[in-house]
């Protein structure tokens, strides 16, 4: 009896194998049929977020992603590789990459924005970003009417960031439209100067002016000095509505600024 009961227990141990093997291969068999299968193969690159003014096709996108329609699996599709190949265009600040099965892929591409023109020492004008990245080189189409950076080397992060910092305090002062700051330049001789034009009331011409930052600006950290917001636009408010011709405007450190008329104004 013992035997016999024993050897039924081993009968159905076997049995079980089996259908779990049957049950196994039959799973693999669907998966390779899957994965091989022509419905799985990628018909569709869907690119979700293309703002208008970015001067990048949406076909050079979608060849950067070296996708091969028709050809390649969704299953077997690499989306960091997808992601590398666009992240090595220069307007490409991050993308994000998805899957949906059974045909496409999704791609949302963050385009850098340009808030600065870069003059460097020798060549053309490149964009630079709120991150002091640089990039380009300038297309006449696109962000060409940008504040321009002169003097800096691309390795001066420190500068670039003190030229993105004093932008901030400049949209912070809220002037009208008519007052713009037209560049921003560094020397070891000068210093920190930034190129300003504003309005002169009731006449059609505009002033140009320089503001005096010196040597040692970094040091004195101007630009983190809420009285440097207050104080610049008040001088700039009166240059505008008294008609004053400012040629220079020596900011100090924020709390007293002295200004240099023009000569005959």
């Amino acid at each position: 009896m013992s035997r016999m009961k024993n050897k039924k227990q081993t009968n159905k141990i076997r049995w079980k194998q089996w259908i779990s093997i049957f049950i196994l291969l039959g799973v693999v068999g669907i998966v390779a049929f899957s994965v091989t299968s022509k419905n799985f193969l990628v018909r569709n690159v869907n690119i979700l977020f293309f703002p208008a003014n970015t001067p990048v096709l949406a076909e050079t996108v979608k060849d950067l992603a070296n996708i091969r329609i028709g050809t390649d699996q969704l299953f077997f599709l690499s989306l960091n590789e997808i992601e590398s190949n666009l992240i090595t265009y220069p307007w490409v600040d991050h993308v994000q990459v998805s899957k949906q099965f059974p045909d496409t892929v999704k791609i949302n591409v963050y385009f850098r924005k340009p808030v600065f023109l870069f003059k460097p020492e020798k060549g053309p004008l490149f964009y630079m970003d709120k991150e002091a990245k640089i990039f380009g080189p300038v297309q006449s189409k696109y962000y060409y009417n940008l504040p321009v950076l002169f003097g800096f080397s691309s390795d001066q992060t420190e500068y670039l960031r003190a030229a993105l910092k004093f932008q901030t305090v400049w949209e912070k002062m809220n002037l009208e439209s008519r007052f713009e700051l037209s560049s921003i330049e560094w020397t070891p001789e000068r210093g920190f100067r930034v190129f300003l034009l504003y309005p002169i009331q009731n006449l059609s011409l505009k002033g140009r002016t320089v503001l005096e930052f010196g040597e040692d600006f970094l040091e004195k950290d101007f630009f983190s000095k809420k009285s440097l917001n207050i104080n610049l636009k008040s001088v700039l408010a009166y240059l505008s509505q008294n008609q004053v011709l400012a040629e220079k405007i020596f900011v100090g450190e924020g709390k007293k600024i002295v200004v240099k008329k023009q000569s005959g104004s």
